[in-house]
């Protein structure tokens, strides 16, 4: 019996070490292939990564693309991101740690918490990222890119609740998402993170987190009891609200994008 327990955490381990080592070689190509000038294979190496999506009988293909949908989001966000920050090295090196803290940390976690982080962190990054290249495309590109990932977004996080309306929430999340994208189209407000202001943060992808926080709150409570009250969702209102409002009016003339 020991030396079954003995051998079962030895493979454990050696499935750790791989994992770990896949998912940092992933990063690490992601950075190189930038670094070098060639992001169309930096962007297929993410998609390629996801293979496993496909390793299976075909009928499970669906449940695999849908489960691993905001995975890939995040995946092409991040080398969009380090393609924004061209020439400053550093910052494209930090993007790339958060992205393989991102494949070895945060995605493997499947409670409750973490699987809304997962959600709110990826929706965050794919906005910057859309935001740091649509400044030429066409509205109605930029309103479906919002939509989608609003869409995404929601379904992974509703997905950690027990809810036959996954779909049609994921849906309406998704529509407010567009909406508030179509506004920040015509008034786009960034701020720099890099010097001579190479890349920027967008303030729609702050606005989006903080009403995505106050809509995680609500329909925290929600599942929980049954109804919801205003004492539940006060206090994320007014925290939500309040700092909106300061981007809003007092940062609204700082880089404009």
């Amino acid at each position: 019996m020991e030396l079954v327990k003995s051998a079962g955490k030895k493979t454990s381990l050696v499935s750790e070490v791989l994992y770990i080592g896949f998912n940092a070689s992933l990063a690490t190509g992601v950075l190189l292939l930038v670094l070098f000038g060639l992001p169309t294979l930096a962007f297929l190496l993410v998609i390629i990564s996801k293979w496993r999506v496909f390793a299976v009988r075909p009928r499970f293909w669906w449940a695999n693309i849908k489960a691993n949908l905001l995975d890939l989001l995040l995946g092409l966000s991040a080398v969009t991101m380090m393609l924004q920050a061209s020439n400053v090295v550093w910052l494209q090196v930090i993007i790339a740690l958060l992205y393989a803290l991102w494949l070895i940390v945060l995605k493997p976690r499947s409670d409750r918490r973490s699987i809304l982080i997962q959600a709110g962190v990826a929706q965050f990054m794919a906005i910057t990222a859309l935001y740091s290249v649509s400044f030429d495309w066409p509205a109605i590109l930029v309103v479906a890119c919002m939509w989608l990932v609003g869409y995404i977004s929601a379904q992974h996080a509703i997905s950690s609740y027990e809810d036959s309306d996954v779909t049609l929430l994921s849906l309406a999340w998704g529509l407010i998402v567009a909406e508030l994208g179509w506004l920040a189209y015509s008034w786009t407000i960034a701020y720099s993170v890099a010097p001579a202001g190479i890349f920027k943060i967008p303030s729609i992808a702050f606005i989006v987190t903080l009403l995505a926080y106050f809509a995680a709150q609500a329909y925290r409570q929600y599942a929980i009891k049954g109804k919801l009250r205003l004492n539940d969702v006060t206090i994320p209102a007014i925290f939500s609200g309040s700092i909106i409002l300061i981007i809003i009016i007092f940062f609204n003339d700082i880089s404009r994008g």
